[in-house]
């Protein structure tokens, strides 16, 4: 099946925040993953950015999506990151950033393979530290449950194993988690 980017913003149908086309300007300033996109054919390119786009859509986001229509959560009303007010028909660099961060990671896994199984998750390649036993005959999962975090905690903790740069290119980006302050980092106030 040949899957083509939609990265129209705001669009019914976009499924990427970037195009090939952005990402490789990004990888250009980029010394250290670079070689990891450039060696990626363009087919699983794309197929990292939708995914990588895909999987940050699960986050909680600051603001609102600008319109009921629209595929993906960016762009968004009353999104503020870091002081700045963003407008409604931009994807802002950080979320950019982070589709490319996270497609290079995925890249990176897919070319890794096997070498994931050593990472000490039950399936390789696919990060899940809270697996407890997976059965192959008549499928069967169970996760632990002592000491599991929210479910968003736990995505943004995922990706964030995934590709550490989030964790900063994310700052101020997403709501809380129920723990008080922005974008992950809370601010301790002593009187």
């Amino acid at each position: 099946m040949t899957v083509t980017i939609d990265a129209t913003i705001g669009g019914v149908n976009s499924n990427s925040y970037i195009t090939v086309a952005r990402a490789t300007e990004i990888a250009d300033y980029d010394i250290i993953e670079r070689v990891d996109w450039y060696a990626a054919d363009a087919d699983d390119k794309i197929r990292a950015l939708v995914s990588a786009t895909r999987q940050l859509d699960t986050l909680p986001w600051v603001g609102l999506r600008a319109t009921t229509t629209q595929a993906l959560a960016w762009p968004r009303t009353d999104a503020v990151i870091n002081g700045r007010q963003l407008s409604t028909t931009e994807i802002p660099q950080e979320i950019q950033q982070a589709t490319y961060d996270l497609a290079v990671a995925l890249l990176r896994e897919a070319e890794a393979g096997a070498d994931a199984a050593t990472s000490g998750d039950l399936i390789p390649g696919i990060p899940n530290s809270q697996l407890k036993r997976a059965k192959l005959d008549v499928l069967e999962i169970e996760w632990r449950t002592e000491g599991l975090p929210s479910n968003r905690t736990s995505t943004y903790s995922a990706l964030v194993t995934r590709a550490p740069s989030l964790s900063t290119v994310l700052y101020g980006t997403l709501t809380t988690f129920g723990t008080g302050g922005s974008g992950l980092l809370v601010p301790v106030v002593r009187s």
